[in-house]
């Protein structure tokens, strides 16, 4: 507590313990009260203005108090702001990445933003919000800046479902990026996909690249799939089989590039 408010205090009480002696005591008429009175009103007024100087000082703290809080209330409304402007300029770049990807063997595409996803199936599909109002069809080949994602399964007026490339039921035709030897990617539990009926006779290296070969009339050719992580040798009588990490980070997912094959 700051010095001049102890004296103050120290004032006050002396002044509280003089008018007690003088109100209850009956000194006021007496010699004590006569040799006291000089000293008293400058007591008292001192008392009357540590009251007067004590109300001021609470109403100064209350002031402060009130005013901290409004400025902690806009601290937080500017970090939200701050933290706002970071995911849209995250998205920005995000968005002009999707559009930033080759279109020489794609028709125009449609950007859709994933708008749902089942814990269930965290890793097989996703809900986007483009459907058949934004020009979105069946078979549209969904893609982000590292690669490829999947396809279109079934369109709405205002949605669309896009299955990804683990899925189990996914199917895509592809090829080894040197040896041009081609293989089926198939989906596989969890964040892997396997490609089979590959050459036997065919080295492959693991950290090889896997690109879409452009057989069948879905996937267009060149597209980045992934990279071989582990080479299972022949599996088949004819054919070897390989295991492929996708290039897509599926558990960032936020928007996709909805594109169809270029006639």
């Amino acid at each position: 507590m700051r010095p001049a408010l102890l004296t103050a205090l120290a004032v006050g009480v002396v002044a509280a313990l003089l008018a007690f002696m003088q109100l209850r005591l009956g000194w006021a008429g007496g010699g004590l009260g006569l040799r006291l009175a000089p000293y008293q009103a400058p007591v008292l007024d001192a008392g009357q203005q540590l009251s007067a100087g004590l109300g001021a000082f609470f109403r100064s703290q209350s002031r402060l108090a009130r005013e901290n809080e409004a400025l902690r209330q806009r601290v937080l409304e500017l970090e939200a702001e701050q933290a706002r402007s970071r995911a849209v300029e995250e998205e920005n770049a995000r968005l002009a990445s999707l559009l930033e990807l080759p279109q020489d063997r794609l028709s125009d595409g449609v950007v859709a933003r994933v708008a749902a996803r089942d814990p269930s199936s965290w890793f097989s599909e996703v809900v986007v919000d483009r459907g058949s109002r934004q020009g979105v069809t069946r078979d549209m080949v969904a893609l982000v800046p590292q690669g490829l994602v999947g396809r279109v399964v079934a369109v709405a007026d205002s949605s669309a479902r896009v299955r990804f490339l683990l899925d189990p039921n996914s199917a895509v035709p592809v090829m080894l990026e040197h040896s041009k030897a081609v293989g089926i990617l198939y989906g596989e539990s969890g964040y892997n996909c396997m490609v089979r009926f590959l050459d036997h006779s065919v080295a492959v290296k693991e950290g090889e690249r896997v690109l879409t070969s452009g057989l069948g009339d879905v996937f267009p050719r060149g597209l980045v799939v992934g990279r071989v992580v582990r080479n299972y040798g022949r599996t088949e009588a004819l054919f070897q089989s390989v295991q492929v990490r996708p290039e897509a980070e599926f558990g960032r997912l936020h928007e996709v590039l909805l594109v169809g094959r270029r006639p």
